[in-house]
């Protein structure tokens, strides 16, 4: 596990994490020893990797992101799914995206800690003309990480993330969050600047959650 990941998984050991997770997901009181006890098996089965890479455009520098939290997070919630327990597999999918949502924020502290740079904006493949998403195989292929995609440009694993990063001198400036340079405006979990946390802390955004949003079901 790489230092970004550690100081992630720290994060999500403190006391309030898989409380807020709670919260969050609108589980009740009784549903959190379960979660905590999730929360542990996808630690034990984390193959957590990231990695970046600079690219000169006419916006400026930007990086090529990857976080993924390997392929192991997907068999235990595959297993999961298996033995019917929706219940375990949909908190699998709950706690592996706060546990991503923290990775944006720690990439961004590294860029802060580690370069001269700030992060100011992410754009996602898909965007925009400049960041298609035909463009997923080969940046994936760079990034040298055991991550792959479908012809639909579904990463696998799929608890992954790619996407570029906006960086700047100006050390004002501040990440507004990962749904500002989403063109995904239908998204039920898409958060407005208002409701965003923005900067180096974890994305407070208003969720919904449905089973038949994660499962078809």
């Amino acid at each position: 596990m790489d230092k970004l990941f550690k100081s992630v998984v720290e994060k999500c050991k403190m006391a309030g994490f898989a409380e807020g997770v709670r919260k969050k997901a609108h589980y009740g009181e009784d549903d959190l020893e379960l979660l905590c006890e999730i929360l542990e098996k996808i630690f034990e089965c984390m193959e957590c990797a990231a990695t970046w890479s600079a690219k000169d455009t006419d916006a400026g520098l930007q990086q090529e992101v990857i976080m993924t939290l390997g392929a192991g997070v997907d068999e235990l919630q595959e297993t999961f799914l298996a033995k019917g327990e929706i219940t375990e597999a949909y908190m699998v999918e709950v706690l592996a995206s706060e546990i991503l949502l923290l990775a944006y924020a720690e990439y961004n502290q590294w860029i802060k800690d580690h370069t001269d740079k700030t992060v100011a904006r992410y754009y996602f493949l898909g965007a925009d003309s400049e960041h298609i998403l035909e463009d997923l195989p080969s940046i994936l292929t760079r990034s040298g990480l055991p991550v792959t995609c479908t012809e639909g440009y579904c990463m696998l694993p799929k608890k992954t993330v790619a996407f570029y990063a906006q960086l700047t001198t100006d050390h004002s400036a501040v990440c507004e969050g990962i749904c500002m340079g989403c063109n995904r405006t239908d998204c039920p979990n898409r958060m407005t600047t208002a409701s965003s946390n923005i900067g180096n802390k974890t994305l407070d955004r208003p969720l919904t959650y449905g089973y038949s949003k994660i499962f078809g079901l």
